[in-house]
């Protein structure tokens, strides 16, 4: 129940600027839907010549799908350990040739700073 709240509540409050913005023109359904596929990331918009649209609504949709892409990671590093894959088992899947515990949390530290620094310059 509270996951389905969460979820329209965020969904609702992330369509308000595209039902109170001026251009584009969006119905109350399309506004929903933007909202909602930049929250889930799924890339599916209703929005037709993003050219001329302005910067503001551009950057509100940006902001909507890298917030849903950092949810969908929250999502997933709160599911795994409770499904018994935890990052060291896939690290250490993906990681070529012996590695030693010790030598991989520096560089799961380092490679997430390097993401966050990555994400938050550019």
């Amino acid at each position: 129940m509270i996951v389905v709240l969460f979820w329209t509540v965020l969904g609702s409050v992330g369509a308000l600027p595209f039902i109170f913005a001026e251009q584009p023109n969006l119905t109350v359904t399309d506004a929903f839907f933007e909202s909602f596929s930049g929250l889930t990331t799924t890339g599916a918009t209703t929005l037709v010549g993003l050219d001329s649209l302005p910067h503001a609504i551009l950057f509100y949709r940006q902001m909507l799908q890298w917030f849903g892409g950092m949810g969908i990671i929250v999502l997933a590093v709160a599911i795994l350990p409770i499904l018994g894959v935890g990052g060291m088992q896939l690290y250490r899947a993906e990681m070529p040739g012996p590695l030693k515990d010790n030598k991989m949390r520096p560089r799961i530290a380092r490679n997430g700073k390097n993401a966050v620094a990555l994400s938050t310059f550019c």
